[in-house]
């Protein structure tokens, strides 16, 4: 997902529960919300816009503060304490944030009051501010976690992949092409006459490639495990030369040593 894709797929979501929170609003019959109107110059429909939207600014601090801050210090790096301490910073930025809103936003401007001119603790009011908001926070963890899980497993394929061009490029230095290819086409022709060496040529030449690509690339080999390799790479190439070649592989010492 590019940075446009991803950046419109957060604006869509939250137009889409703007939409559903401002039409939630304009069709709710209300006489407390209707004297609100009515005690300002605007209609319903932009007053319910307005309203929801400042609202809306709460969900943001909650979800982007969790999806940003939060969630990174979860997933991958495990650091709760850390975690822990955003959280609660985040929970204190949602409560000054909401009461911002409403008793110098909308109360004066849009002259509704919450909480019917009646007298609230601090107690009361961030236990509402978390409960009303919380859930945005889970939100914004549930979406960091989707996302950094796909991050993840996007990174292990690009990780098997560059393996792959390393292997193969690994293969293309220790395998001259123009033997790889003669000694397919052998084997294709002592398959086609039905020559019993097919399927032991096609064997070694099996062998041959996955100890390049595989045994090798462990730094160390054993010197049995080499001179095999040699062994087959010496009798594929007499096939190819159909009897006109003749090496003598000698092996001096003690192998076990």
């Amino acid at each position: 997902m590019n940075k446009w894709t991803y950046r419109g797929a957060h604006a869509g979501a939250w137009c889409v529960l703007l939409l559903n929170n401002t039409w939630g609003f304009y069709t709710t019959h209300s006489e407390k919300i209707d004297k609100a109107i009515m005690a300002t110059s605007l209609n319903k429909s932009t007053y319910a816009i307005i309203f929801t939207l400042a609202y809306l600014i709460v969900f943001l601090v909650a979800f982007y503060g969790a999806f940003i801050f939060v969630g990174p210090a979860l997933f991958p790096k495990k650091k709760y304490l850390e975690a822990g301490i955003y959280l609660l910073l985040i929970l204190v930025a949602m409560v000054i944030t909401r009461y911002v809103i409403e008793f110098h936003f909308i109360l004066p401007w849009l002259k509704f009051n919450n909480y019917n001119g009646n007298p609230i603790s601090a107690w009361y009011y961030i236990q509402n501010c978390v409960m009303f908001s919380f859930k945005y926070c889970l939100l914004g963890l549930v979406a960091y976690f989707l996302i950094a899980t796909s991050r993840i497993d996007k990174e292990k394929r690009e990780i098997e992949k560059e393996k792959i061009r390393a292997e193969l490029s690994f293969l293309k230095s220790q395998v001259n092409p123009h033997f790889l290819f003669n000694t397919i086409n052998d084997i294709y022709t002592l398959s086609y006459q039905k020559d019993e060496q097919a399927p032991e040529a096609l064997l070694k030449l099996s062998v041959l490639l996955r100890y390049m690509l595989q045994d090798t690339g462990h730094g160390k080999v054993e010197v049995e495990e080499e001179i095999a390799y040699l062994k087959n790479y010496v009798e594929l190439q007499e096939i190819g030369c159909k009897g006109k070649l003749y090496v003598r592989l000698v092996v001096d010492g003690e192998l076990n040593n």
